[in-house]
């Protein structure tokens, strides 16, 4: 397994919707935090060594 982090941006007033989302679609979600500046989220996921990611990405 490989840590990957993620920025994400939301639209106003979405950050809640969109990380428990995450939380309850992608398997692969380890953490989810809400931040601030210029990105609402930062997401941690673990994917396989052999998994590729530019796909897990898109």
């Amino acid at each position: 397994m490989k840590p990957v982090f993620l920025l994400i941006k939301c639209q106003l007033g979405q950050s809640y919707k969109v990380a428990e989302e995450i939380m309850d679609r992608i398997e692969q979600v380890a953490e989810v935090h809400s931040i601030s500046g210029q990105y609402d989220l930062l997401a941690k996921f673990h994917i396989g060594t052999e998994d590729d990611l530019g796909h897990f990405v898109n």
